[in-house]
């Protein structure tokens, strides 16, 4: 970050915030499907960390088209003590969307720190798109075909999105694009001093969380809490059979419209269970040159590059070769 940047940045944190306006100050920024769900649990268990109901209101920016009004987030916050030093505000998509959203965030939120947490970018976009299927906003069942529609979406086409208003913005379905972290982490050291960003691996939270709970604590300075258990949220599945997941989706909207008072037999629910397949903390069944073009797989090498210079720790495990 260079002179002029900090003296803007320093400017825009001066300005006067009336106390019963607060706001949040701290942002986990995302990524998505990196274990935020579990940190924002974690958080919410510390005293001085105040974590309003609703995760990710995504105020200053929301790739989904909708709107959140100044009032709305306020009363958020309503709830904070004055004993809580930070005010959380876990919109993931604002690490991909940093452009948009950082001079906003600054300019309403004094001094403000951010955490970025990341993982091995192939395993992110499966596991992206296995999410975005569960939603019901892809209706692309293969990913190697939807990764092959990215640079559509990423110019603002909807091509094969599906669920979502015009006003959505399709780039955060570019999963190529989305797992890309490096280049998006370097957006936000553009804007912010580097003492003010907290990264955090997915590999160190699921591997040692009580350790990456306890460096969060020491870079959020506060005195090492009692730690609450490390729960295991955001699961996401891969579906076998796209088309049983459809029929049973189709199957379960008339059960509940009509037949709600029947007694289940636990069929349904033995065909969904069977259908899925929890692939939150694995490597993808194939090599990512099962999915991803060369190309695909130099650019995402590449990104992880950036990603090792960044935490200064070696990343190649994290690279397409690895797997083979």
């Amino acid at each position: 970050m260079d002179q002029t940047q900090s003296l803007t940045m320093q400017k825009l944190n001066l300005q006067q915030i009336s106390y019963n306006k607060r706001t949040a100050n701290l942002f986990l920024l995302g990524a998505p499907k990196c274990a935020t769900t579990s940190l924002y649990k974690l958080l919410s268990k510390i005293d001085s960390i105040y974590c309003p109901r609703e995760k990710e209101p995504h105020y200053y920016f929301s790739p989904h088209g909708s709107n959140l009004s100044s009032f709305d987030y306020e009363s958020l916050y309503s709830g904070a003590k004055t004993s809580d030093r930070y005010l959380v505000d876990a919109s993931i998509w604002y690490l991909f969307y940093f452009k948009k959203v950082a001079t906003k965030i600054l300019e309403n939120s004094i001094n403000p720190k951010f955490i970025v947490c990341i993982r091995n970018p192939y395993e992110l976009a499966m596991s992206l798109h296995a999410q975005k299927i569960q939603s019901g906003h892809e209706s692309v069942a293969s990913f190697k075909r939807a990764l092959s529609y990215n640079n559509e979406r990423n110019n603002g086409i909807f091509t094969g999105i599906v669920g979502l208003p015009e006003s959505a913005c399709p780039r955060h379905m570019a999963y190529i694009n989305v797992c890309m972290l490096g280049e998006q982490i370097k957006t936000v050291l553009d804007y912010i001093p580097t003492q003010n960003l907290k990264i955090i691996s997915f590999d160190d939270f699921n591997n040692n969380p009580k350790e990456t709970l306890e460096n969060l604590m020491t870079f959020l300075n506060i005195d090492k809490p009692l730690l609450p258990a490390f729960p295991k949220e955001g699961v996401t599945h891969r579906y076998r059979s796209a088309y049983l997941q459809t029929t049973l989706n189709i199957i379960g909207g008339v059960k509940s419209r009509y037949f709600s008072g029947v007694k289940p037999t636990g069929l349904f629910r033995h065909f969904h269970g069977y259908n899925k397949i929890d692939i939150s903390l694995a490597r993808p069944k194939f090599s990512p040159q099962c999915f991803f073009t060369p190309m695909q797989c130099q650019a995402i090498d590449n990104d992880i590059e950036v990603i090792s210079r960044i935490i200064n720790h070696n990343l190649d495990h994290w690279k397409s070769g690895s797997y083979l």
